[in-house]
């Protein structure tokens, strides 16, 4: 039995976009083309899902994951030095059961990282620990969809650190001293 979903599956998901517009026929370049990108990811996620199914033991799942590293660092260049964090505690609110900890540190020198870190109140043993991810909500961390997100984690027993991405929560940049939030007005 199969758990989870593949990338093919995934993006397979995509014509019911494509069927919702009549316009759009089989006959179109549009529909060829797609249909070109629908037999290549086939063809990539078989023979990613053979190698997979080829790796036997540790040694070779190690060959693997080097090989994939490789190919990722080729494609997107090395990493940035690692530089000190910088970590500031800025406040915190305390619930029944839990704390947020309101914190910001530096990604980079200078470049700062607001975020908040759930954790239950007892941290008397290690905790399984999520990075919670923000989508495009203009407040960020402070969403309520993220807020109970990390909520439910730490009542599960993880803490969970969430930090507002570039341009969004208390991240919002300007390009020119004066500027306001989008739709706010003098």
């Amino acid at each position: 039995m199969k758990s989870g979903i593949s990338r093919r599956e995934v993006l397979a998901l995509a014509p019911l976009l494509y069927a919702q517009n009549p316009a759009w026929s089989a006959s179109t370049h549009g529909a060829m083309m797609w249909d070109w990108f629908m037999r290549q990811l086939d063809a990539a996620d078989d023979r990613r899902r053979k190698t997979l199914a080829a790796i036997r033991n540790k040694d070779e799942l190690t060959q693997f994951q080097e090989k994939v590293r490789r190919v990722m660092l080729k494609g997107i260049g090395a990493f940035p030095e690692r530089t000190p964090l910088n970590p500031q505690h800025t406040g915190e609110i305390s619930h029944d059961d839990y704390v947020i900890e309101k914190i910001i540190f530096e990604s980079r020198p200078d470049y700062y990282v607001t975020a908040n870190l759930y954790r239950p109140k007892s941290t008397a043993t290690p905790r399984p620990a999520v990075v919670q991810s923000c989508g495009h909500y203009e407040e960020g961390k402070a969403a309520e969809d993220y807020q109970r997100a990390c909520i439910g984690l730490v009542k599960k027993g993880f803490v969970a650190l969430i930090f507002d991405p570039m341009g969004q929560g208390e991240r919002v940049m300007f390009r020119q001293p004066g500027e306001k939030r989008p739709g706010a007005t003098s």
